[in-house]
């Protein structure tokens, strides 16, 4: 997938990356297309592959299969010297013997570029991440949210083709990463920069990026935006990667309605209800629910019955562990409803948001009111 209208600055096809003979493969049949002027997050768990692929993409490894191609060109055999990429690595590797002002200088001393246009260009680029005052600051003088702003300065002072970031935020607090990862993507969209991002962090994969990439042993699963990946998992696997997510089976009901636990669901998005028209009564639709679906209320005699077994504050939102026919499953309230008690007896809810069918209709035969009928016989 790429989006429309845009080339690619980077296309991967059916890369695969061994590192030895009868080792698993770390890339394996990698088909990617990164477009111009966008920024691209390679997600998914540690050790799926994420920086095996951007190591391919800046040169520093070769693909053992497959072609890697720059606005159009195959360069799989070249080294990083010249496919002109920047790179941010995790560690923010600065020299500690160098002031601010030379260690983004570096890479352009490095180029051959003469002094007086290698202090210029290092100046503006320090400039361009807000650090104009700290040309001559020592590297035991910066703060971590600082180093990592340096390090990407040092990057973009080359004027890179692409500019590569492995989990740039990773060793930064909370309140920086959040700081941070505005900045970059500010910065990639004033600059009409093309970024591949590597992180972990499903929420900063969210925040950033145009296209999402999520891996899972060393395979690609699923590209698309923020929203079509957290709305539309390919599977189970990548809805709860995504997020915290409820995967329950309901059951259409005549005319047109759908049932959950022997309670008809009432006021859901037009995708559900279009999935219900299109289906017969009696047929099974697998739902995703994400925790902010719900709408949570003491017990009442509407709604599906359930009962708190713990909850926090947060502030902004109250969540929620809440015990369900079918299992257990989180829901988040925004605002502050009073605070139920661990223990409560609730009934919670759906609203238009935060619901989507997983897959297409199907007819298993079984729905979770049928099965907890069953348990309570038993």
């Amino acid at each position: 997938m790429s989006a429309p209208g845009r080339s690619q600055a980077i296309e991967l096809r059916g890369v695969t990356r061994r590192f030895g003979e009868g080792d698993a493969p770390a890339v394996r049949g990698f088909s990617l297309q990164v477009p111009h002027g966008a920024l691209t997050t390679l997600l998914g768990p540690s050790g799926c592959g994420k920086t095996s692929v951007l190591r391919l993409m800046a040169g520093l490894d070769r693909p053992s299969e497959g072609e890697i191609l720059m606005d159009g060109t195959e360069v799989s055999a070249l080294g990083p010297e010249h496919r002109h990429i920047g790179m941010v690595f995790q560690n923010d590797a600065l020299f500690p013997h160098l002031d601010v002002l030379g260690n983004i200088a570096f890479g352009l001393k490095t180029m051959g570029v003469s002094e007086t246009s290698c202090r210029e260009r290092a100046l503006v680029a320090l400039a361009t991440v807000g650090l104009a005052d700290m040309a001559a600051r020592a590297w035991t003088e910066l703060s971590g949210g600082q180093r990592q702003r340096v390090a990407l300065a040092r990057a973009l002072v080359i004027e890179p083709r692409v500019l590569l970031l492995d989990e740039p935020l990773s060793n930064l607090d909370s309140r920086l990463r959040r700081g941070m990862r505005e900045e970059i993507r500010g910065l990639q969209q004033r600059l009409n920069l093309t970024v591949v991002y590597v992180t972990h962090d499903q929420v900063e994969a969210m925040a950033v990026s145009d296209q999402v990439v999520l891996m899972r042993e060393s395979r690609l699963v699923q590209v698309g935006t923020p929203r079509e990946l957290y709305t539309r998992p390919v599977d189970d696997e990548a809805a709860s990667f995504m997020g915290e997510a409820s995967i329950v089976e309901a059951r259409v009901q005549a005319p047109g309605e759908l049932s959950l636990c022997g309670v008809v669901l009432r006021g859901l998005s037009a995708e559900v209800e279009r999935a219900v028209a299109a289906s017969r009564p009696g047929q099974a639709l697998r739902l995703l629910i994400r925790p902010e679906a719900w709408r949570i209320q003491g017990a009442s005699g509407a709604g599906l019955p359930g009962k708190v077994l713990s909850r926090a504050y947060l502030g902004r939102v109250a969540e929620y562990l809440v015990e369900m026919p079918w299992g257990d499953l989180w829901v988040s309230a925004l605002g502050d409803p009073g605070l139920l008690e661990a223990g409560a007896p609730v009934s919670l809810s759906l609203g238009r948001f935060g619901v989507s069918v997983l897959d297409p209709p199907r007819d298993t035969g079984l729905d979770v009111s049928a099965a907890d009928e069953r348990r309570r016989q038993a």
